[in-house]
Formats: C-alpha cells, sequence, structure tokens
C-alpha cells in the first residue's frame, strides 16, 4: 500500500493504481463458523489497512472468495463502510462474481449500503473464480442446489445484467467491468451510453492476458474508455495456486480467451449475444444436463443431504432442533433389565447428562443369540429387504438433527464430523440396498445371526457399515456397540426398527466387551463376526471365535502417514496435514499422525504446521468456531497425556502442545500437539494413538520417505503429497496401504485410490459398482466381508 500509494502521487482512486486483498490471506481461519473471530481480529487489521489507503487516496477492494465466505465478506464490508473513521472517503470496494446466482441482490445490497453509509463504493463486476470448486463442494457437502450457474452462457447473462444494475447506480457505486470477452465489453460500452468522464466507470483486465482486446478500447483513436489491469504480487510459490486458477479459467473450452485462438469458431459465433442463445435453446435457463445435481450424483441411488454451515437459516433451525434432541431423555437398557443403571455424561461437559444405561449380562447375551437364531426373514424377496434399507435411510435423514446432537454430545463429536459421519450412515444403507437388488441370487442363502460390534468413534456410520450389508442378504443382526455411545445406539435401533423389519432380525445388545462379546463370540449359533475396534480386544475375539466362526472381518486399528515430498505446496500440505492429524480430535483409525517430511521443505513445513495448530481453537464441540472437541473419556485422556511423556522420554522434541486444556466447561480437553525430532522405531511411530498428536519425521530423500511409511505393523491408508504425476503413480503402486491418497496441487484436485470416504472416515462405497471391501487389500491386512455378496 505505501508503494502504490507513493507511485500514486495524488492521482486519486479513479486515475491511479489501487490495491485488491484477499481476506483468507490475512486470517487462517476465516470461515463462517470462526465469525467472532473474524469480526474481533480479521476486522480491525482490514481496517488499518484501509485507513492506510484512505491518507494515500487510492482504491482498496476486497477481493472475492468461495460462496460460503460471502456473507462474512459482506458483514466485513458493512462494517467499514460504516465506520466514521473511513468517513468521506469512496476507495473502498468489493469484487462480486456474475456466476453467483446472488450476484444480483448483493449488488443491490450494496447499492443500499453505500446510500446509507453516503459514500461511493467500488464494485468490481467479475464472471468467478472458483467454478469448479463451488459445483463439487455443493455436490460433496449434499447441498440442495448449486450457488453459481451450471452454463457458461447464463453466467454471461447474468453478468450484463448486473451491469445494468451498476450502471443505473453510478450516484453510489463505481462499477468496474473485468471481463476478456469482447462480446461482453461491447454489450457494456453501449449500455453505458456516449458520455463519459474518468471516474464514470472502467474496464479490467488480468494482466497478461486482456492485452489484445484493449488495445482496440483505450486510447483516444479507440473506444477512449480505461482499463485497469490486475496484477498478482507476490512470490512463485505463493501464485502458483492462483496462477493454475486462472490458466483453468481461460483455458476451459467456453473461454472467450480460448475460443477466440481457435480458426474453426466464427466472428458471427463469438459476437452472437447470449440472451438469443439462451432464448433459442429447448429449455432456456435449464442448468446443464451432464452436471448432475448433489442429491443426484450417483446413477442408481438418492445422495445424502447435508446442511451448509455458512447459511444463517440453516444454523437458525438446526440450533432449534439440537436443542430439541438435548431435552429428550435416553435409556438403554435390556429388555429383562434388572442391573443397575449407569449415567452417560458428555465428554466436553460433565453437567451435560446425555442419558442411561443398564448392561445387559452375559445370559440375555446369549438369549439374544437364541433369538436371532429363531429369526427369520419371511419368505421376504431381497427387493422388499431393500426397500426397508431405504426407508431407514430416509428415516435417518428426516431425524439427523436429533443424530447429530446424540453423536455430539456423547462422542464429543463436532458438527461438521457429526453431519458428515450421519451422511455417510445414510449412503451405507442406501448403497447396500442397491447392491443386495443387484448382487443377490436365488441361489445365494444367507448366513444367520451376525454379531456387529462398533467402535465409539464412529457410532453411527461404522454400525451402519456392519448393520446394513448382513440385513440386506437376509441374515439376523446382533449388535454390540461401544458402551461409550449408549443413546446414540438406542436411536439408530429406533430408526431400524421403524423401517418395519421383521420382529427378532435385529438386537441391540448394550454392555461390556468382557461380559457380553466373550458370550456372544463364543455362542454356537453366530455364523459370522465383523468388528471394529483396538487390535487387543480384537485379537481376543478372534482367538474365542476360532474353529466355530465361519467368517469374521477384524478391522484392527492403524496408523497412517502422509508424506510431503519438497515440491509439495507447502501451505496446502500444512492444512491437509493438520486436517488429518487433528480432525476429529485425532480420534479415528484414518488419522495422519505420522507426517513423513522431505528435508528440503522440513523446517519451512513445520513451521507453519507449528502455526496452523496454535491457532486451532479447541472448546465444547456444540461451540461456533471449535474446531478441536473433546477426547471422548478420562482414560483416553490419560492415554494421550501418556503418550506425550513417553515423546520425551524418547528425545522428541514437543514444538507446541500435548497439554490437559482446564477450561470453562468440565471435560476432557487437550492442546493438539506437534512433535519433532522422531524417530520412525519409536512407540509414539509405531502404536496407534487416538489423540491430537502429530509426529514429524525428516526423510532426506523420496525413497526413504517411502520406506518410513511402509515401515509399520498397520496398513490402511497413506498419503503423498507432490506436484510429480510420476512420483505420485509410484507411491500408488508401491505403498503398503489399502487406500493410497494423491494431492496434485497443480491438477487442483485430491485423488483418492481406489476410493475414500466423505469428512474424517476413508471408508465408504463412492464409486458407483465398487465394493466397500475391495479398498482392504494391502500386504499388511486381509478382510473377509460379511455375507455372500463377497
Amino acid at each position: 500500500i505505501h508503494a502504490i500509494g507513493k507511485a500514486s502521487a495524488g492521482r486519486g482512486i479513479y486515475a491511479g493504481p489501487g490495491i485488491s486483498i484477499k481476506l483468507s490471506a490475512l486470517h487462517p481461519r476465516y470461515v463462517r463458523a470462526q465469525a467472532d473471530r473474524v469480526m474481533g481480529e480479521l476486522l480491525p487489521a482490514v481496517k488499518q489497512l484501509a485507513l492506510l489507503s484512505k491518507r494515500y487516496d487510492i482504491g482498496f477492494n476486497i477481493d472475492a472468495e468461495e460462496a460460503d465466505r460471502l456473507e462474512l465478506s459482506l458483514d466485513l464490508l458493512e462494517s467499514l463502510a460504516t465506520d466514521p473513521d473511513l468517513a468521506g472517503w469512496n476507495g473502498l470496494g468489493f469484487v462480486v462474481q456474475g456466476y453467483g446466482k446472488r450476484c444480483p441482490f448483493v449488488i443491490d445490497w450494496i447499492i443500499d449500503l453505500a446510500r446509507r453509509s453516503d459514500r461511493r463504493i467500488m464494485v468490481r463486476l467479475v464472471k468467478g473464480a472458483y467454478w469448479d470448486a463451488e459445483i463439487k463442494r455443493a455436490q460433496v457437502e449434499g447441498l440442495p442446489d448449486f450457488p453459481v450457474y451450471t452454463r457458461k452462457l447464463h453466467t454471461d447473462v447474468a453478468y450484463i445484467a448486473c451491469a445494468r444494475k451498476l450502471l443505473a447506480a453510478r450516484d453510489s457505486v463505481f462499477p468496474q467491468f473485468a471481463t476478456h470477452n469482447a462480446q461482453t465489453l461491447s454489450s457494456i460500452y453501449h449500455l453505458a451510453g456516449p458520455d463519459f468522464a474518468i471516474g464514470d466507470y472502467e474496464f479490467q483486465c488480468l494482466h497478461g492476458m486482456g492485452e489484445p482486446l484493449y488495445e482496440q478500447v483505450v486510447g483516444a483513436e479507440k473506444l477512449n474508455r480505461p482499463c485497469r489491469i490486475y496484477a498478482p504480487v507476490g512470490t512463485h510459490e505463493t501464485l502458483l495456486a492462483y496462477l493454475v486458477r486462472r490458466l483453468l479459467e481461460n483455458g476451459a473450452n467456453s473461454s472467450f480467451v480460448n475460443r477466440i485462438a481457435d480458426p474453426a469458431v466464427s466472428i458471427e459465433e463469438m459476437i452472437a449475444d447470449p440472451v438469443d442463445l439462451v432464448t433459442a435453446m429447448p429449455h432456456p435457463g435449464a442448468r446443464h444436463d451432464l452436471i448432475a445435481l448433489p442429491a443426484d450424483l450417483y446413477p442408481d441411488r438418492r445422495n445424502s443431504d447435508g446442511l451448509d454451515l455458512s447459511d444463517e437459516a440453516v444454523l437458525a433451525r438446526l440450533g432449534d432442533a439440537l436443542r430439541e434432541s438435548a431435552a429428550i431423555g435416553w435409556t438403554a437398557a435390556p429388555e429383562s433389565a434388572g442391573g443397575p443403571a449407569r449415567t452417560v455424561f458428555n465428554p466436553a461437559d460433565h453437567r451435560d447428562v446425555v442419558g442411561r444405561v443398564t448392561e445387559a449380562s452375559a445370559e440375555e447375551a446369549r438369549a439374544a443369540a437364541i433369538r436371532a437364531a429363531e429369526s427369520r426373514w419371511p419368505n421376504c424377496p431381497v427387493t422388499e429387504r431393500a426397500a426397508m434399507l431405504d426407508a431407514a435411510a430416509d428415516a435417518m435423514q428426516a431425524r439427523m438433527p436429533i443424530l447429530l446432537g446424540l453423536i455430539v454430545r456423547e462422542a464429543g463429536k463436532s458438527l461438521p464430523n457429526a453431519i458428515a459421519e450421519v451422511r455417510e450412515a445414510i449412503d451405507f444403507l442406501r448403497y447396500y440396498a442397491q447392491q443386495a437388488r443387484t448382487t443377490f441370487g436365488h441361489q445365494q442363502q444367507a448366513l444367520g445371526p451376525v454379531v456387529c460390534i462398533s467402535p465409539w468413534n464412529f457410532p453411527t456410520a461404522t454400525a451402519v457399515w456392519k448393520i446394513a450389508p448382513a440385513l440386506a442378504f437376509g441374515n439376523s443382526v446382533i449388535w454390540k456397540p461401544a458402551n461409550l455411545v449408549p443413546a446414540s445406539a438406542v436411536a439408530l435401533t429406533e430408526i431400524i426398527a421403524d423401517a418395519g423389519l421383521p420382529a427378532g432380525l435385529f438386537n441391540l445388545v448394550m454392555g461390556a466387551g468382557s461380559t457380553i462379546g466373550d458370550a456372544l463370540v463364543s455362542h454356537p449359533a453366530i455364523k459370522a463376526i465383523t468388528f471394529t475396534g483396538s487390535v487387543e480386544t480384537g485379537r481376543r475375539i478372534a482367538a474365542a471365535a476360532i474353529g466355530n466362526m465361519p467368517r469374521m472381518q477384524m478391522e484392527m486399528g492403524s496408523k497412517n502417514a502422509l508424506v510431503v515430498m519438497d515440491d509439495a505446496d507447502i501451505d496446502l500440505a500444512v492444512a491437509c496435514a493438520a486436517n488429518g492429524a487433528f480432525g476429529g480430535t485425532g480420534q479415528k483409525c484414518t488419522a495422519s499422525s505420522r507426517l513423513i517430511v522431505h528435508d528440503a521443505v522440513h523446517d519451512e513445513f513445520v513451521e507453519k504446521l507449528v502455526a496452523a495448530t496454535r491457532a486451532m481453537t479447541v472448546g465444547h464441540a456444540l461451540e461456533e468456531g471449535t474446531q478441536i472437541g473433546p477426547v471422548v473419556s478420562e482414560g483416553q485422556l490419560a492415554a494421550n497425556l501418556d503418550y506425550m511423556d513417553i515423546a520425551r522420554k524418547e528425545g522428541g522434541e514437543v514444538l507446541c502442545g500435548g497439554d490437559r486444556l482446564t477450561l470453562s466447561h468440565d471435560g476432557y480437553y487437550m492442546a493438539p500437539a506437534v512433535i519433532a525430532g522422531t524417530g520412525n522405531d519409536w512407540r509414539i511411530n509405531r502404536e496407534e494413538m487416538f489423540a491430537p498428536i502429530a509426529c514429524v519425521i525428516r526423510a532426506g530423500s523420496y525413497d526413504e520417505a517411502l520406506a518410513i511409511s511402509n515401515d509399520t505393523d498397520f496398513g490402511l491408508t497413506a498419503g503423498i503429497m507432490t506436484r510429480s504425476l510420476a512420483r505420485a503413480g509410484d507411491f500408488r503402486r508401491r505403498a503398503e496401504t489399502g487406500v493410497v491418497m494423491v494431492n496434485l496441487p497443480t491438477a487442483g484436485t485430491d485423488y483418492h485410490v481406489p476410493f475414500g470416504g466423505r469428512g474424517d472416515s476413508s471408508y465408504g462405497p463412492r464409486e458407483q459398482g465398487q465394493y466397500a471391501v475391495e479398498f482392504f487389500t494391502s500386504t499388511k491386512t486381509a478382510y473377509i466381508s460379511t455375507g455372500p455378496a463377497s
């Protein structure tokens, strides 16, 4: 700003140079969930930059970003526009994106703001910069619709409509039209009329991309209209992602910059009026038929619906539903309950009683096994069984807020993680319903009673992953959930029961694994076991069941590596590493707790990771802005702190975190930790930790990093951050894990091979026609799926 201000030399906002800033570059948590921090920390910093720009009398634009940040940006704009310290200055500006469906209404709001604050606001109108990301985000998050148009023609039409609004309000806004499209530019030139003076409006183009067009615009002998050059400033590393995004935009087949260089495209085609082209379509205004709506992402089943946590109306409705969920008194007890009841507390706040559970005895567990053995699906076609699973999926979708409240309060998960889990469970129900329809033949027979043992960290998704295929293929089920999450288990049981299953086919048995687990897995009536949990418990179950169990599926923990190479996008690698290691408080078998970093970028990566970790918010899972919730229990917290002691004794350097936190709530909290100087043979790198702890291992080469990644007893997932497609392919072939995650930032996409899940979990039937069991194939793991479909 100092450099630009001095170069402007008093020429003012309209004739001199100005600056455009990205708010996400000024704060590590510029998201709706951190609105309080944004207004308390980011706004004062932006105001200081605006005051400096006012002092030099240069333009100061707030750049456009993703759609889920729009309302947050407008809140900041309103605060700046109404700040008396910035009064009397017309250099405040805002960038709006024509491809956004809200763009016309945003312009109306800005015009009103300008008049309310007695100022003229600069408005830079662009076509849009994050189209592919907006489409994919809406699909992945299961939003009702896309926030952007799906046809380039519709964006072109909307851009002109928005330009009309701006030109009609030039007393309140200074229109800045950023376009490389000659047809768009010509339309604006004629809409604006022949009268012109500097400060009336201007055009803008990207440095290096719009010069040929604007050579026909700038100058008295041409159209005699000004064009401002929009040039990014920064180092190669910081600008690479920006430049790639620009290349992707302008390299698209529909881009004017691309088409004008194509000799096969005639002048007549180039200058065609987009309104005429749209009205000539069979269904004017219809979305692109090759871009599936989020609900229609899969050809044979409906995608689960998500919740947009950046939408104020959605947040208000969700808040009401969560309060309703918290008011329900949950009770879990066997049919012949006679023992003492145990109170279940929220790990985030022990004052919050979630419910009460009476655990079953070994006799009651054996009675459930007999009941399941005597229960049979009547002559029920597989299509009817599948329809029941679909009905359960629909019921789960309708009751999502109730389940969210339980998962958050029992397991301490954040709302985004809880939403991802419930959606995954819904997808599992629909997926296995469809698999049963397409793969279960008349010659196949059900196995009989199946024992499903699920963990506490994914109380709904992992349970459904086991229960749904067993029921779909005609088996009866005895489900033993983890004893830390009984209320979630009761809620899921009610949903499945309401789907119309015959009596006795689905049996919930709550209690300690040492009591009822042993009674179930050794019972002669049980025909299969599917288990997810600790290695110790899994081995004990397997030992008890060997000899009388036809089928077992034992998934017993993991220790996952993320390799960061010297050519990686370091900022992106840090974001992925922090999310992978600390997401879900690290309490997941897919947590990337081993960070293997190439020597050339090690120090920079560690410095940025520590900064990102310290910026994370630890707190109650229901508090807005919480990124890291509580540890699930006192015992788990003690185990985590023990690992910190072990790391120190082994010589690790604790760079941040690792200590118990005492917050205003009486819960189990731990500051996320980054430990450097660790060896691959150390305990913290050999044993599974359900903890927010990331250990950084230095590697001198790619081969060494790969060897370290493979040198583990576990083989669930591994990932690599690199810009090299050849290296990514080599890692995919040689990594000894079931799921390989490759991130190629230059392609703008994460590649999950063969496929990955949603949110915190790497589980999920995400590709059409694949079996979930297929990604459990590696040199270190061997899984057998429940039921004959395998």
